[in-house]
């Protein structure tokens, strides 16, 4: 065992330096300023399906026929809807690379595009979630397996049997970049956005320059190939196919614990640095004001506050097209509140800030002032420890709550 241990040490030492000088290598100023990581793809890719045209989702609909043509479906586009549908686009809500509702659709897309590992029932957790919250029926889930090249395969113990019998048959959609994703953006998406829209029509171009001199470099193969070489000169030999598999058994672990640890640190900073002090905060606001839910993850949050008087509303914070925002959502849409209630609470706030908006399911809202923004980065979790944007949550909370709990009629 000890023997193994020194291979895979060595050989993981031999990818970083050989991985971050291939990195050197490339010019792509997409790839200088990314970690070329799942959740970097997963992040592109999302914030083009969630690009819209007023009540026009063009790339998310092209998408959509993309997914049909593949598995023989009829998903549901934006454009079928007689009635402007409900959108929403996330990465790394409940820990799903990105996930896009369309009313009562769920499209789970997992990137595996750098041969991430399946972890154990990953699938199968993903789609329990969306079934129990926000309660979408499993035969209106449709989850893409999204790789690099199409040699990766699912496995049984991610992809398992019972998460095989909780969506439709065929909604388990396999993707991949090089036969899938590049020519649907060389050919369907770039060619159809108009040239005068310059930062869309050169984040495309750029992305498809990105995964063009990927596939074109194939540096994965070469890395490879380099390490066998390092291996032969070292005299570093794996002598049979189990000890192969014991090797990828140990990096799978190695991953699988890091991801742990990661999680872990993302809450310990949460809890310390946001959630108990939030906590006291709101006791010592309200001692009736609860803080329902607080999640956080390297790509997402959720904040709910409720109040006993507050039948139909609550305070909500979380992340909206890239962007973290705050207001007060409803917690039955078809139940609103009065419109002259809405518009004394937004001519109040109004007075204090501007920037405040409105729609079905949250109907006063905005979003954050530009220093707290950001939250999807490591750089930005990394500034969570001086209280900044702790401070920022209780003078956004005490914003709403100082102008509704005077109405006559309780939100």
């Amino acid at each position: 065992m000890e023997e193994l241990n020194e291979k895979l040490k060595q050989i993981a030492l031999w990818l970083f330096e050989l991985t971050n000088s291939e990195k050197q290598t490339r010019k792509n100023i997409l790839y200088e300023n990314s970690n070329n990581n799942e959740n970097w793809h997963s992040r592109i890719l999302r914030m083009l399906l969630e690009y819209h045209e007023n009540d026009s989702y063009p790339i998310l609909d092209s998408f959509i026929d993309l997914l049909n043509k593949k598995s023989g479906l009829s998903i549901n586009k934006v454009s079928n809807y007689t009635t402007h549908p409900r959108v929403e686009c996330y990465n790394e809500w409940e820990h799903i690379d990105t996930l896009v509702r369309i009313n009562n659709d769920a499209l789970v897309i997992e990137n595996k595009i750098n041969w991430a590992v399946d972890q154990d029932a990953q699938i199968e957790r993903y789609i329990k979630t969306i079934i129990q919250n926000p309660m979408i029926d499993g035969n209106n889930i449709y989850v893409i397996y999204l790789t690099s090249d199409g040699n990766k395969i699912v496995s049984d113990y991610s992809f398992t049997e019972e998460a095989k019998s909780l969506i439709g048959k065929n909604h388990f959609i396999p993707l991949n970049y090089l036969n899938d994703i590049f020519p649907w953006l060389k050919d369907e998406i770039l060619p159809n956005v108009d040239i005068e829209n310059k930062i869309l029509y050169s984040s495309i171009l750029v992305y498809i320059d990105y995964l063009e001199n990927m596939f074109k470099n194939e540096s994965d193969y070469q890395i490879t190939n380099k390490i066998i070489e390092k291996m032969e000169e070292k005299g570093i030999e794996i002598t049979s196919l189990k000890e192969c598999f014991n090797l990828l058994d140990g990096a799978t672990k190695l991953v699988n614990e890091l991801n742990i640890i990661k999680e872990q640190k993302i809450k310990e900073i949460a809890d310390t640095q946001i959630v108990t002090p939030l906590r006291l905060f709101l006791e010592n606001k309200d001692k009736s004001l609860v803080l329902q839910k607080a999640e956080f993850n390297l790509g997402y949050f959720t904040i709910e506050i409720t109040h006993p008087q507050w039948d139909k509303c609550y305070i909500h914070m979380g992340i909206w097209q890239y962007k973290n925002y705050g207001g007060f959502a409803y917690k039955n849409p078809n139940d609103p509140l009065p419109q002259d209630v809405l518009n004394n609470i937004r001519q109040k706030l109004t007075k204090i800030s501007g920037g405040w908006r409105g729609d079905k399911n949250e109907p006063i809202w905005k979003y954050f002032d530009n220093d707290f923004k950001d939250y999807y980065h490591l750089d930005a979790w990394s500034k969570i420890g001086n209280g900044d944007f702790e401070k920022y949550i209780e003078r956004f909370v005490n914003t709403i709550y100082d102008n509704i709990m005077d109405e006559k009629i309780l939100i």
